[in-house]
Protein backbone atom coordinates (compact mmCIF):
# COMPACT_ATOMS: atom_id res chain seq x y z
CA UNK A 1 0.00 0.00 0.00
CA UNK A 2 7.78 0.52 10.67
CA UNK A 3 9.93 -0.06 13.17
CA UNK A 4 13.11 -1.99 12.47
CA UNK A 5 13.35 -5.67 13.35
CA UNK A 6 16.88 -7.01 13.70
CA UNK A 7 16.31 -10.18 11.68
CA UNK A 8 13.94 -10.80 8.80
CA UNK A 9 12.00 -14.04 8.45
CA UNK A 10 14.27 -16.96 7.66
CA UNK A 11 12.84 -20.31 6.54
CA UNK A 12 9.49 -19.97 8.28
CA UNK A 13 10.81 -18.42 11.50
CA UNK A 14 8.10 -16.29 13.11
CA UNK A 15 8.94 -12.80 14.32
CA UNK A 16 7.01 -11.70 17.38
CA UNK A 17 8.58 -8.26 17.39
CA UNK A 18 5.89 -7.16 14.94
CA UNK A 19 3.15 -7.66 17.51
CA UNK A 20 5.05 -5.60 20.10
CA UNK A 21 5.71 -2.95 17.46
CA UNK A 22 2.03 -2.81 16.50
CA UNK A 23 1.01 -2.46 20.14
CA UNK A 24 3.47 0.41 20.56
CA UNK A 25 2.13 2.16 17.47
CA UNK A 26 -1.46 1.69 18.63
CA UNK A 27 -0.63 3.07 22.06
CA UNK A 28 0.89 6.12 20.39
CA UNK A 29 -2.20 6.57 18.23
CA UNK A 30 -4.49 6.51 21.18
CA UNK A 31 -2.38 8.82 23.32
CA UNK A 32 -4.09 12.21 23.32
CA UNK A 33 -1.18 13.76 25.22
CA UNK A 34 1.29 13.15 22.38
CA UNK A 35 2.74 16.39 21.01
CA UNK A 36 1.28 17.56 17.73
CA UNK A 37 3.64 16.79 14.85
CA UNK A 38 4.43 19.40 12.19
CA UNK A 39 2.74 19.12 8.81
CA UNK A 40 4.40 16.38 6.78
CA UNK A 41 4.84 18.76 3.81
CA UNK A 42 7.49 20.58 5.85
CA UNK A 43 9.62 17.46 5.48
CA UNK A 44 11.97 18.22 2.56
CA UNK A 45 12.30 14.60 1.45
CA UNK A 46 8.56 14.02 1.52
CA UNK A 47 7.95 17.27 -0.36
CA UNK A 48 10.39 16.21 -3.10
CA UNK A 49 8.71 12.81 -3.35
CA UNK A 50 5.30 14.50 -3.39
CA UNK A 51 6.28 16.91 -6.18
CA UNK A 52 7.93 14.15 -8.19
CA UNK A 53 4.84 11.98 -7.81
CA UNK A 54 2.65 14.91 -8.84
CA UNK A 55 4.42 15.35 -12.17
CA UNK A 56 4.79 11.60 -12.74
CA UNK A 57 1.09 11.02 -12.05
CA UNK A 58 0.09 13.66 -14.56
CA UNK A 59 2.20 11.75 -17.10
CA UNK A 60 0.48 8.49 -16.09
CA UNK A 61 -2.93 10.13 -16.45
CA UNK A 62 -2.19 11.45 -19.92
CA UNK A 63 -0.71 8.10 -20.99
CA UNK A 64 -3.64 5.97 -19.77
CA UNK A 65 -6.21 8.32 -21.30
CA UNK A 66 -4.46 8.59 -24.65
CA UNK A 67 -3.68 4.89 -25.17
CA UNK A 68 -7.17 3.61 -24.27
CA UNK A 69 -8.92 5.89 -26.75
CA UNK A 70 -6.26 5.68 -29.45
CA UNK A 71 -6.41 1.87 -29.61
CA UNK A 72 -10.19 2.04 -30.04
CA UNK A 73 -9.79 4.79 -32.65
CA UNK A 74 -7.32 2.91 -34.89
CA UNK A 75 -9.04 -0.51 -34.54
CA UNK A 76 -12.59 0.60 -35.42
CA UNK A 77 -13.75 0.39 -31.81
CA UNK A 78 -12.48 -3.18 -31.25
CA UNK A 79 -13.02 -3.82 -27.53
CA UNK A 80 -11.27 -7.22 -27.69
CA UNK A 81 -7.97 -5.67 -28.85
CA UNK A 82 -8.28 -3.02 -26.16
CA UNK A 83 -8.93 -5.74 -23.57
CA UNK A 84 -5.92 -7.72 -24.82
CA UNK A 85 -3.73 -4.62 -24.44
CA UNK A 86 -4.91 -3.99 -20.87
CA UNK A 87 -4.51 -7.67 -19.99
CA UNK A 88 -0.99 -7.86 -21.43
CA UNK A 89 0.11 -4.79 -19.48
CA UNK A 90 -1.42 -6.19 -16.29
CA UNK A 91 0.29 -9.57 -16.62
CA UNK A 92 3.68 -7.95 -17.23
CA UNK A 93 3.24 -5.67 -14.21
CA UNK A 94 2.41 -8.59 -11.94
CA UNK A 95 5.25 -10.80 -13.18
CA UNK A 96 7.87 -8.12 -12.62
CA UNK A 97 6.48 -6.93 -9.28
CA UNK A 98 8.50 -9.69 -7.60
CA UNK A 99 11.69 -8.30 -9.13
CA UNK A 100 10.68 -4.79 -8.08
CA UNK A 101 10.33 -5.82 -4.46
CA UNK A 102 13.75 -7.45 -4.38
CA UNK A 103 15.45 -4.43 -5.98
CA UNK A 104 13.72 -2.00 -3.62
CA UNK A 105 14.90 -3.98 -0.58
CA UNK A 106 18.51 -4.19 -1.77
CA UNK A 107 19.15 -0.84 -3.45
CA UNK A 108 18.51 2.84 -2.81
CA UNK A 109 14.77 3.32 -3.24
CA UNK A 110 15.04 6.99 -4.22
CA UNK A 111 17.58 6.13 -6.91
CA UNK A 112 15.31 3.40 -8.30
CA UNK A 113 12.43 5.88 -8.47
CA UNK A 114 14.20 8.58 -10.47
CA UNK A 115 16.00 6.14 -12.78
CA UNK A 116 12.65 4.54 -13.61
CA UNK A 117 11.12 7.94 -14.42
CA UNK A 118 14.06 8.87 -16.67
CA UNK A 119 13.91 5.56 -18.55
CA UNK A 120 10.13 5.67 -18.96
CA UNK A 121 10.27 9.25 -20.22
CA UNK A 122 12.94 8.38 -22.77
CA UNK A 123 11.07 5.30 -24.03
CA UNK A 124 7.83 7.22 -24.56
CA UNK A 125 9.61 10.00 -26.47
CA UNK A 126 11.27 7.40 -28.72
CA UNK A 127 7.88 5.74 -29.25
CA UNK A 128 6.45 9.11 -30.33
CA UNK A 129 9.00 9.27 -33.15
CA UNK A 130 8.14 5.72 -34.30
CA UNK A 131 4.39 6.42 -34.21
CA UNK A 132 4.92 9.60 -36.25
CA UNK A 133 6.63 7.43 -38.90
CA UNK A 134 3.75 4.90 -38.78
CA UNK A 135 1.07 7.57 -39.19
CA UNK A 136 2.94 9.17 -42.09
CA UNK A 137 3.04 5.80 -43.88
CA UNK A 138 -0.46 4.63 -42.85
CA UNK A 139 0.89 1.60 -40.94
CA UNK A 140 -1.92 0.79 -38.48
CA UNK A 141 -0.72 -2.69 -37.53
CA UNK A 142 2.76 -1.40 -36.71
CA UNK A 143 1.19 1.31 -34.55
CA UNK A 144 -0.65 -1.37 -32.55
CA UNK A 145 2.60 -3.34 -32.19
CA UNK A 146 4.43 -0.23 -30.98
CA UNK A 147 1.69 0.52 -28.43
CA UNK A 148 1.85 -3.06 -27.11
CA UNK A 149 5.65 -2.93 -26.84
CA UNK A 150 5.52 0.44 -25.13
CA UNK A 151 2.86 -0.86 -22.73
CA UNK A 152 4.97 -3.91 -21.88
CA UNK A 153 8.15 -1.92 -21.25
CA UNK A 154 6.30 0.78 -19.29
CA UNK A 155 4.73 -1.83 -17.02
CA UNK A 156 8.06 -3.55 -16.41
CA UNK A 157 9.40 -0.20 -15.25
CA UNK A 158 6.21 0.49 -13.29
CA UNK A 159 6.53 -2.87 -11.50
CA UNK A 160 10.03 -1.88 -10.36
CA UNK A 161 8.94 1.68 -9.54
CA UNK A 162 5.86 0.80 -7.45
CA UNK A 163 7.45 -1.20 -4.55
CA UNK A 164 10.23 1.39 -4.22
CA UNK A 165 7.71 4.22 -3.95
CA UNK A 166 5.32 2.49 -1.55
CA UNK A 167 8.13 1.37 0.76
CA UNK A 168 10.00 4.70 0.79
CA UNK A 169 7.39 6.75 2.70
CA UNK A 170 7.96 5.12 6.14
CA UNK A 171 11.69 5.87 5.79
CA UNK A 172 11.20 9.62 5.34
CA UNK A 173 8.21 10.42 7.61
CA UNK A 174 7.43 9.74 11.27
CA UNK A 175 5.11 6.78 12.10
CA UNK A 176 2.37 9.12 13.34
CA UNK A 177 2.48 11.04 10.04
CA UNK A 178 1.71 8.03 7.84
CA UNK A 179 -2.03 8.68 7.62
CA UNK A 180 -1.41 12.35 6.79
CA UNK A 181 1.19 11.42 4.17
CA UNK A 182 -1.16 8.88 2.56
CA UNK A 183 -3.98 11.44 2.69
CA UNK A 184 -1.86 13.97 0.79
CA UNK A 185 -1.07 11.36 -1.84
CA UNK A 186 -4.80 10.68 -2.08
CA UNK A 187 -5.47 14.40 -2.55
CA UNK A 188 -2.74 14.42 -5.19
CA UNK A 189 -4.37 11.54 -7.05
CA UNK A 190 -7.70 13.33 -6.83
CA UNK A 191 -6.31 16.54 -8.30
CA UNK A 192 -4.72 14.41 -10.99
CA UNK A 193 -8.13 12.91 -11.73
CA UNK A 194 -9.73 16.36 -11.91
CA UNK A 195 -7.12 18.50 -13.61
CA UNK A 196 -4.99 15.86 -15.34
CA UNK A 197 -7.82 14.01 -17.08
CA UNK A 198 -9.58 17.25 -18.00
CA UNK A 199 -6.42 18.61 -19.61
CA UNK A 200 -5.73 15.22 -21.21
CA UNK A 201 -9.17 15.25 -22.86
CA UNK A 202 -8.65 18.76 -24.19
CA UNK A 203 -5.13 18.09 -25.46
CA UNK A 204 -6.17 14.76 -27.00
CA UNK A 205 -8.81 16.56 -29.05
CA UNK A 206 -6.40 19.19 -30.43
CA UNK A 207 -2.91 17.60 -30.56
CA UNK A 208 -1.63 14.68 -32.68
CA UNK A 209 -0.85 11.52 -30.71
CA UNK A 210 2.94 11.79 -31.16
CA UNK A 211 3.09 15.26 -29.59
CA UNK A 212 1.08 13.98 -26.65
CA UNK A 213 3.66 11.23 -26.15
CA UNK A 214 6.48 13.78 -26.28
CA UNK A 215 4.71 15.83 -23.60
CA UNK A 216 4.22 12.72 -21.43
CA UNK A 217 7.88 11.79 -21.78
CA UNK A 218 8.98 15.27 -20.70
CA UNK A 219 6.75 15.04 -17.60
CA UNK A 220 8.44 11.80 -16.52
CA UNK A 221 11.87 13.37 -16.96
CA UNK A 222 10.86 16.39 -14.85
CA UNK A 223 9.58 14.04 -12.17
CA UNK A 224 12.92 12.24 -12.10
CA UNK A 225 14.80 15.52 -11.66
CA UNK A 226 12.78 16.30 -8.49
CA UNK A 227 13.40 12.83 -7.04
CA UNK A 228 17.18 12.98 -7.48
CA UNK A 229 17.49 15.10 -4.31
CA UNK A 230 15.62 12.72 -1.94
CA UNK A 231 17.85 11.50 0.90
CA UNK A 232 17.28 8.88 3.60
CA UNK A 233 19.34 6.47 5.72
CA UNK A 234 20.14 3.68 3.29
CA UNK A 235 22.17 0.58 4.09
CA UNK A 236 23.06 -1.50 1.06
CA UNK A 237 22.57 -5.24 1.41
CA UNK A 238 25.20 -7.67 0.26
CA UNK A 239 24.64 -10.21 -2.48
CA UNK A 240 23.74 -10.24 -6.14
CA UNK A 241 20.31 -10.42 -7.75
CA UNK A 242 19.55 -13.85 -9.20
CA UNK A 243 16.35 -15.62 -10.18
CA UNK A 244 16.78 -17.80 -7.11
CA UNK A 245 17.06 -14.71 -4.88
CA UNK A 246 13.98 -13.16 -6.45
CA UNK A 247 11.95 -16.29 -5.80
CA UNK A 248 13.36 -16.69 -2.27
CA UNK A 249 12.57 -13.08 -1.36
CA UNK A 250 9.04 -13.39 -2.72
CA UNK A 251 8.49 -16.55 -0.67
CA UNK A 252 9.92 -14.74 2.34
CA UNK A 253 7.36 -11.98 1.85
CA UNK A 254 4.57 -14.59 1.76
CA UNK A 255 5.86 -16.23 4.94
CA UNK A 256 6.03 -12.86 6.63
CA UNK A 257 2.36 -12.28 5.85
CA UNK A 258 1.24 -15.79 6.80
CA UNK A 259 0.55 -14.96 10.49
CA UNK A 260 -1.36 -11.79 9.42
CA UNK A 261 -4.56 -13.66 8.60
CA UNK A 262 -6.80 -10.59 8.85
CA UNK A 263 -4.61 -8.59 6.46
CA UNK A 264 -4.38 -11.51 4.03
CA UNK A 265 -8.17 -11.89 4.14
CA UNK A 266 -8.62 -8.19 3.35
CA UNK A 267 -6.14 -8.31 0.45
CA UNK A 268 -7.86 -11.38 -1.02
CA UNK A 269 -11.12 -9.48 -0.83
CA UNK A 270 -9.58 -6.50 -2.60
CA UNK A 271 -8.28 -8.91 -5.26
CA UNK A 272 -11.86 -9.77 -6.26
CA UNK A 273 -13.10 -6.19 -5.80
CA UNK A 274 -10.50 -5.08 -8.36
CA UNK A 275 -11.43 -8.00 -10.61
CA UNK A 276 -15.06 -6.90 -10.83
CA UNK A 277 -14.30 -3.17 -10.93
CA UNK A 278 -11.71 -3.35 -13.75
CA UNK A 279 -14.04 -4.17 -16.69
CA UNK A 280 -16.42 -1.40 -15.62
CA UNK A 281 -13.75 1.29 -15.39
CA UNK A 282 -11.19 0.21 -18.00
CA UNK A 283 -13.30 -1.49 -20.67
CA UNK A 284 -16.84 -0.22 -20.19
CA UNK A 285 -16.39 3.55 -19.99
CA UNK A 286 -14.32 4.05 -23.19
CA UNK A 287 -16.54 1.59 -25.11
CA UNK A 288 -19.74 3.37 -24.03
CA UNK A 289 -18.34 6.73 -25.11
CA UNK A 290 -17.18 5.49 -28.51
CA UNK A 291 -20.41 3.53 -29.17
CA UNK A 292 -23.32 5.47 -27.70
CA UNK A 293 -22.26 9.13 -27.77
CA UNK A 294 -22.73 9.60 -31.49
CA UNK A 295 -25.81 11.80 -31.55
CA UNK A 296 -27.48 14.24 -29.20
CA UNK A 297 -26.40 13.92 -25.58
CA UNK A 298 -25.86 16.11 -22.54
CA UNK A 299 -23.60 19.08 -23.44
CA UNK A 300 -23.07 17.67 -26.96
CA UNK A 301 -22.92 21.20 -28.38
CA UNK A 302 -19.78 22.04 -26.39
CA UNK A 303 -18.29 18.70 -25.27
CA UNK A 304 -16.84 16.08 -27.59
CA UNK A 305 -17.59 12.42 -26.70
CA UNK A 306 -14.06 11.72 -25.40
CA UNK A 307 -14.41 14.64 -22.98
CA UNK A 308 -16.98 12.65 -21.03
CA UNK A 309 -14.18 10.32 -19.95
CA UNK A 310 -12.54 13.42 -18.51
CA UNK A 311 -15.76 14.55 -16.84
CA UNK A 312 -16.23 11.14 -15.21
CA UNK A 313 -12.64 11.16 -13.99
CA UNK A 314 -13.25 14.64 -12.58
CA UNK A 315 -16.24 13.23 -10.67
CA UNK A 316 -14.08 10.48 -9.15
CA UNK A 317 -11.34 12.99 -8.43
CA UNK A 318 -13.70 15.48 -6.82
CA UNK A 319 -15.09 12.86 -4.45
CA UNK A 320 -11.59 11.64 -3.61
CA UNK A 321 -10.31 15.20 -3.12
CA UNK A 322 -13.08 16.12 -0.69
CA UNK A 323 -12.68 12.94 1.35
CA UNK A 324 -8.88 13.09 1.20
CA UNK A 325 -8.88 16.58 2.67
CA UNK A 326 -11.25 15.43 5.42
CA UNK A 327 -9.13 12.39 6.30
CA UNK A 328 -5.90 14.43 6.26
CA UNK A 329 -7.22 16.45 9.23
CA UNK A 330 -8.39 13.41 11.21
CA UNK A 331 -6.37 11.72 13.92
CA UNK A 332 -4.75 8.43 12.95
CA UNK A 333 -6.83 5.50 14.23
CA UNK A 334 -5.71 2.33 15.96
CA UNK A 335 -8.14 0.19 13.90
CA UNK A 336 -9.83 0.65 10.52
CA UNK A 337 -11.33 -2.77 9.76
CA UNK A 338 -15.02 -2.04 10.40
CA UNK A 339 -14.85 1.23 8.49
CA UNK A 340 -13.27 -0.46 5.46
CA UNK A 341 -15.99 -3.13 5.41
CA UNK A 342 -18.75 -0.53 5.61
CA UNK A 343 -17.42 1.52 2.68
CA UNK A 344 -16.98 -1.62 0.56
CA UNK A 345 -20.63 -2.54 1.14
CA UNK A 346 -21.76 0.98 0.26
CA UNK A 347 -19.72 0.85 -2.97
CA UNK A 348 -21.23 -2.53 -3.84
CA UNK A 349 -24.79 -1.29 -3.35
CA UNK A 350 -24.04 1.80 -5.47
CA UNK A 351 -22.52 -0.43 -8.17
CA UNK A 352 -25.88 -2.13 -8.77
CA UNK A 353 -27.17 1.18 -10.13
CA UNK A 354 -24.87 0.91 -13.18
CA UNK A 355 -26.64 -1.91 -15.09
CA UNK A 356 -30.10 -0.79 -13.97
CA UNK A 357 -29.61 2.73 -15.30
CA UNK A 358 -28.01 1.42 -18.51
CA UNK A 359 -31.01 -0.77 -19.41
CA UNK A 360 -33.57 1.87 -18.40
CA UNK A 361 -32.03 4.86 -20.17
CA UNK A 362 -29.53 3.64 -22.82
CA UNK A 363 -30.70 0.21 -23.98
CA UNK A 364 -34.26 1.51 -24.44
CA UNK A 365 -32.91 4.75 -25.97
CA UNK A 366 -34.94 6.68 -23.43
CA UNK A 367 -32.23 9.17 -22.44
CA UNK A 368 -28.48 8.83 -22.82
CA UNK A 369 -28.16 12.15 -20.98
CA UNK A 370 -29.86 10.69 -17.90
CA UNK A 371 -27.35 7.82 -17.90
CA UNK A 372 -24.49 10.32 -18.10
CA UNK A 373 -25.81 12.19 -15.07
CA UNK A 374 -26.42 9.02 -13.03
CA UNK A 375 -22.97 7.64 -13.86
CA UNK A 376 -21.36 10.96 -12.89
CA UNK A 377 -23.06 10.85 -9.47
CA UNK A 378 -22.13 7.18 -9.07
CA UNK A 379 -18.46 7.86 -9.81
CA UNK A 380 -18.42 10.82 -7.42
CA UNK A 381 -19.55 8.45 -4.67
CA UNK A 382 -16.89 5.94 -5.74
CA UNK A 383 -14.32 8.70 -5.25
CA UNK A 384 -15.54 9.26 -1.70
CA UNK A 385 -15.52 5.53 -0.97
CA UNK A 386 -12.14 4.60 -2.43
CA UNK A 387 -10.34 7.11 -0.20
CA UNK A 388 -11.97 5.55 2.87
CA UNK A 389 -10.56 2.19 1.76
CA UNK A 390 -7.18 3.02 0.22
CA UNK A 391 -5.81 5.35 2.92
CA UNK A 392 -6.63 2.99 5.80
CA UNK A 393 -5.22 -0.04 3.93
CA UNK A 394 -1.97 1.81 3.12
CA UNK A 395 -1.66 3.06 6.71
CA UNK A 396 -2.29 -0.43 8.11
CA UNK A 397 0.40 -1.96 5.90
CA UNK A 398 2.99 0.73 6.59
CA UNK A 399 2.32 0.57 10.34
CA UNK A 400 2.28 -3.22 10.76
CA UNK A 401 5.06 -4.30 8.42
CA UNK A 402 8.74 -4.00 9.35
CA UNK A 403 10.44 -1.40 7.15
CA UNK A 404 13.12 -3.85 6.01
CA UNK A 405 10.40 -6.17 4.72
CA UNK A 406 8.05 -3.53 3.31
CA UNK A 407 9.19 -3.70 -0.33
CA UNK A 408 8.96 -7.52 -0.44
CA UNK A 409 5.57 -7.42 1.22
CA UNK A 410 4.44 -4.65 -1.15
CA UNK A 411 5.30 -6.88 -4.10
CA UNK A 412 3.31 -9.75 -2.63
CA UNK A 413 0.38 -7.43 -1.90
CA UNK A 414 0.52 -5.95 -5.42
CA UNK A 415 0.16 -9.42 -6.86
CA UNK A 416 -2.37 -10.36 -4.19
CA UNK A 417 -4.62 -7.36 -4.85
CA UNK A 418 -4.14 -7.01 -8.63
CA UNK A 419 -3.48 -10.61 -9.68
CA UNK A 420 -6.77 -11.09 -11.50
CA UNK A 421 -7.03 -7.69 -13.21
CA UNK A 422 -5.35 -8.83 -16.47
CA UNK A 423 -7.91 -11.63 -16.72
CA UNK A 424 -10.64 -9.14 -15.86
CA UNK A 425 -9.50 -6.75 -18.62
CA UNK A 426 -9.43 -9.52 -21.22
CA UNK A 427 -12.73 -10.97 -20.02
CA UNK A 428 -14.34 -7.54 -20.04
CA UNK A 429 -13.34 -7.00 -23.66
CA UNK A 430 -14.64 -10.44 -24.68
CA UNK A 431 -17.99 -10.00 -22.87
CA UNK A 432 -18.52 -6.57 -24.46
CA UNK A 433 -17.53 -7.89 -27.88
CA UNK A 434 -19.89 -10.91 -27.69
CA UNK A 435 -22.76 -9.82 -25.44
CA UNK A 436 -22.62 -6.03 -25.26
CA UNK A 437 -22.00 -3.44 -22.57
CA UNK A 438 -25.08 -4.31 -20.48
CA UNK A 439 -23.81 -7.86 -19.88
CA UNK A 440 -20.47 -6.68 -18.52
CA UNK A 441 -22.21 -4.18 -16.22
CA UNK A 442 -24.36 -6.96 -14.74
CA UNK A 443 -21.29 -9.18 -14.35
CA UNK A 444 -19.39 -6.44 -12.51
CA UNK A 445 -22.19 -5.35 -10.19
CA UNK A 446 -23.25 -8.85 -9.10
CA UNK A 447 -19.65 -9.96 -8.55
CA UNK A 448 -18.76 -6.79 -6.62
CA UNK A 449 -21.80 -7.16 -4.34
CA UNK A 450 -21.07 -10.83 -3.63
CA UNK A 451 -17.43 -10.04 -2.80
CA UNK A 452 -18.35 -7.16 -0.48
CA UNK A 453 -20.76 -9.42 1.42
CA UNK A 454 -18.03 -12.04 1.90
CA UNK A 455 -15.58 -9.38 3.16
CA UNK A 456 -18.13 -7.99 5.60
CA UNK A 457 -18.68 -11.48 7.04
CA UNK A 458 -14.96 -11.89 7.83
CA UNK A 459 -14.81 -10.92 11.51
CA UNK A 460 -11.00 -11.07 11.68
CA UNK A 461 -10.76 -7.92 9.53
CA UNK A 462 -12.27 -5.96 12.45
CA UNK A 463 -8.92 -6.29 14.24
CA UNK A 464 -7.05 -4.26 11.60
Amino acid sequence: MTNKIDQQLIEGQEVNNVDRQNQTNQDDVGNSNSPKLPNVLRNKNFLLLFLGTLVSNVGNTFYSFVVSFYILAITNNNAIIQGAFLATCGVVFLLFSTVGGVLADRYNKAKIIYICDFIKGGIIIISAVVIYFCIANDMVILQIVVLFIMGIVSNIIGAIFSPATSSLTPYIVKPMQLQQANSYFSVLNSLQGIVGILIAGIIYSILPIMWLFVLIGILYVLSGISEIFIRYDFVKKEGTITIKNVFADFVQGIRYLKPEKALVGLIMGILFVNFFLTPYMSNGAPYFIKTYLNGEYLLSSVVKPEMWQSIWSVCVGAGSLIMGLIVSHKAQKAKYGKSIKLWMLLMAVAMTIAPISFYIFVYTKLSVSAYLIITSCLLFFFGLSVVNINIPVATIIQSRVDKDMLAKVSSVLNIGSMGLTPIASMLGGVIIGLLGLGAVLIFCSVGFLFTAILISSNKSINSL
